[in-house]
């Protein structure tokens, strides 16, 4: 879903055994509401799925404002939100530093998608789902939905967030740091939601995945280039085994 968002969307999703609820775009950002059908859980009982997927960035889409939105995503100015008091280790997490510019994007999604969450079934579960920012963007849709209507909302009604090759778009207070062999993730916890809520999937060395963190985006990309000048990251793993990471 996350690659049908960007073209022949209809095919994609009955493939996928999705069957379209809406489509909209919301603050430059075209989105996608599904429904279907999943077998969760021990029992394999089926269950009923609505997914939303938001799309990222797609340089060949005229019906957008692309520019605007590059400039959204390239202005990360921070936005402080409040987490309350949830425990990290022997500190406190008080107040998160969120990308100011996709915030306000995710907002105006949220907007516009949070009434197909108020009419799902009461049994029926919510993935959210995005490639790039379409999946930094979920994650600040489920942010936004705890905030909203509580941590126990979220863990009851939400299955699963997945992102692929996302950006990040939140980062810790300056003095919060994350221990060496911790595999909780302290902004879930901030927002009282189990880490194991989100899954992403990256390639190694994918620059987007390091964009605006204290790492560099473009290496390996531009130091490991082979002896003909044109191969890339040749020191890095074969490139059948870079999805799986």
């Amino acid at each position: 879903l996350a690659g049908a968002i960007y073209e022949e969307t209809l095919k994609g999703c009955h493939s996928l055994g999705h069957s379209i609820v809406a489509q909209g775009t919301s603050a430059d950002v075209a989105w996608l509401v599904t429904d279907s059908i999943y077998k969760h859980g021990d029992d394999g009982k089926p269950t009923m799925i609505r997914t939303i997927t938001s799309r990222g960035f797609d340089a060949s889409d005229d019906t957008v404002d692309r520019e605007h939105l590059l400039n959204v995503i390239c202005t990360p100015e921070p936005e402080r939100i409040v987490a309350e008091d949830a425990e990290s280790g022997n500190d406190r997490i008080k107040e998160l530093k969120f990308h100011a510019g996709l915030l306000s994007t995710a907002r105006a999604i949220y907007q516009d998608v949070s009434k197909y969450i108020d009419w799902t079934v009461p049994d029926q579960k919510i993935i959210f789902n995005g490639h790039s920012i379409g999946g930094s963007l979920s994650v600040l849709l489920m942010l936004l939905l705890t905030l909203d209507r509580g941590a126990d909302f979220v863990s009851e009604k939400v299955l699963r967030v997945y992102t692929h090759g996302s950006p990040p778009i939140v980062a810790l207070p300056d003095s919060q740091t994350v221990a060496n062999g911790d595999m909780t993730c302290p902004v879930l916890k901030a927002f009282k939601l189990p880490s194991d809520l989100v899954y992403g999937y990256i390639q190694p060395y994918d620059p987007i995945v390091r964009f605006m963190t204290q790492y560099d985006p473009l290496y390996p990309l531009v130091d490991d280039l082979g002896s003909d000048e044109k191969t890339l990251y040749v020191s890095g793993p074969r490139r059948s085994l870079r999805p799986i990471a």
